[in-house]
């Protein structure tokens, strides 16, 4: 004999047998092998070096001074001293300065005009183009 689970909707009631197959079982180890092959992607990609440019390229911008301003102030300048910059330290240096726009001492909505202004993927792809060639 075997065991069901009943199951109820709105409409109706109906018995599932507990030990039932589950059609997506076989996707989980697919699902794993993409998650294992994209982070090593990403993990390659982190490594790779980044060329910085002679001078900040200023045509890559948002309208926004202040921000732009940091950015430059602070992820340039980060940028220009290490040795051998690599993506990776660009999106440490990046998300950091992402954070600092969510300080208590900034305006509570300034982030929300930032990203109604770029949003982080933009202001991100931004400041790749603006740093490195």
């Amino acid at each position: 004999m075997t065991r069901t689970n009943q199951v109820r909707s709105s409409s109706d009631a109906r018995e599932l047998p507990v030990d039932a197959v589950d059609p997506m079982a076989d996707r989980s180890a697919e699902y794993q092998a993409t998650a294992a092959e994209l982070s090593a992607a990403a993990a390659a990609l982190s490594a790779k070096p980044l060329k910085l440019r002679a001078e900040i390229n200023i045509s890559s911008a948002i309208d926004d001074d202040y921000y732009m301003d940091k950015c430059d102030k602070y992820v340039w300048n980060a940028l220009g001293e290490i040795p051998n910059p690599t993506i990776a330290d660009f999106e440490r240096l990046f998300n950091h300065l992402e954070e600092t726009m969510h300080a208590p001492e900034m305006h509570p909505l300034y982030p929300m005009l930032l990203d109604d202004t770029a949003p982080r993927s933009t202001r991100m792809l931004m400041a790749l183009m603006r740093y490195s060639e």
